[in-house]
């Protein structure tokens, strides 16, 4: 790309960001309005659309090929926000390949009272939502993959095939692990009813790790990003446990776990469900950071000589 078609395709996600702001009459027409980019994730344009009159919002945009994925993240915090335990941002519009919704800044709390207080949240959402099956009422999206959803009453065979099984096909999983460690996988998926207690399905964020986390206006934890879906409550934690956080987030776990006396044992278990989040990685980015080390080694009990 040229350098001046790439700055006009950049003025053309202002233009649309300004453009559907006030399209949604957030702002007096006569107010001014100007906007800059956020990092946002791979996949989506973000963009941070600031008024004269200090109002601020987030505007999202997705390429056409993935006009659903802005409608389920919306779908998923509204979902979150009904069931009144945890924050997320307020969406002021959801159309075909993009979102408007409030903006909450880039702060990452960083305190233990932070930490503490999504604990809490986390612990009331997984105690006031439940469904008889796992899945979602439809597909939705894991980053920029399709995120299979259909309903299963049983909670092992859904993960195993949802959500562990269905990465086993795409390319850059291919490039990156062996036959031998694909027959690992196979095997661990096999296992899987001796290795996870069962458990009834709760609303899970679906993506819950510290970058998906914010400080709302009032300090209070707020979620972002989700990937929602009915499953096993540990799915998240397990995210959040094995994933890179801050030395205080120590507070959301010991928080959650006085709350919801989960079965004994599940910082083992963590790395087993964390297989999901590895695989995902490896088919979207490659072998960024060593993940597939790191599934490895998880997989290193299902290997045979």
């Amino acid at each position: 790309m040229s350098t001046a078609s790439g700055r006009s395709r950049r003025h053309s996600h202002i233009d649309a960001a300004i453009r559907l702001v006030r399209q949604q009459g957030l702002v007096d027409a006569e107010v001014p309005i100007e906007a800059s980019f956020l990092l946002g994730g791979s996949i989506a344009i973000v963009v941070l659309v600031t008024s004269g009159d200090g109002q601020q919002w987030v505007v999202k945009q997705v390429p056409g090929s993935r006009p659903s994925m802005l409608t389920a993240e919306a779908e998923g915090l509204q979902a979150l926000g009904a069931s009144a335990t945890v924050a997320v941002p307020l969406v002021h519009h959801v159309g075909r390949g993009s979102l408007v919704m409030e903006a909450l800044g880039t702060t990452l709390g960083d305190s233990p009272a932070f930490w503490q207080r999504l604990g809490e949240d986390i612990a009331a959402l997984q105690a006031s939502t439940g469904a008889e099956r796992h899945g979602w009422p439809h597909d939705n999206w894991l980053g920029g993959l399709p995120q299979c959803n259909t309903w299963d009453a049983d909670g092992h065979r859904f993960f195993a095939e949802h959500r562990v099984q269905r990465f086993l096909a795409e390319p850059k999983v291919r490039q990156t692990l062996s036959a031998r460690d694909l027959k690992a996988v196979e095997r661990f998926c096999q296992r899987l009813p001796d290795l996870i207690p069962p458990a009834d399905p709760v609303l899970l964020h679906g993506d819950l790790w510290r970058d998906n986390v914010l400080a709302g206006p009032a300090g209070r934890p707020t979620l972002i990003d989700p990937a929602v879906w009915y499953g096993w409550a540990e799915v998240d934690i397990s995210m959040m446990w094995l994933s890179p956080r801050p030395a205080a987030s120590d507070c959301f776990f010991e928080t959650w776990e006085s709350i919801v006396r989960p079965e004994p044992g599940w910082t083992d278990r963590a790395p087993l469900l964390h297989v999901r989040e590895m695989l995902s990685v490896l088919a979207q980015f490659g072998d960024e950071n060593g993940t597939a080390e790191r599934l490895r080694a998880v997989l290193t009990p299902f290997r045979r000589a």
